[in-house]
């Protein structure tokens, strides 16, 4: 549990990272024409993307690991 909380107070240094690299090879391989390829790594842009606007929306490194344990206690 304790990796959970972990990547989530740090989501913005390793989304921002892996959304640029993931959106790169993603257009890398739209033009070669491999579109698994390339659907999957638009899967792992969106995560990211999701994954930044949660952390926004939470509240910052202080918040979104109790944001976190409040869904988890809610289910």
């Amino acid at each position: 549990m304790d990796i959970i909380y972990f990547m989530a107070r740090y989501t913005p240094f390793w989304a921002i990272p892996s959304f640029i690299i993931a959106s790169q090879f993603s257009y890398i391989y739209w033009l070669k024409d491999l579109k698994k390829v390339t659907y999957f790594l638009w899967i792992i842009c969106a995560f990211c993307v999701v994954s930044i606007l949660f952390y926004v929306w939470a509240g910052g490194s202080d918040l979104t690991p109790q944001m976190i344990e409040k869904m988890i206690r809610y289910y």
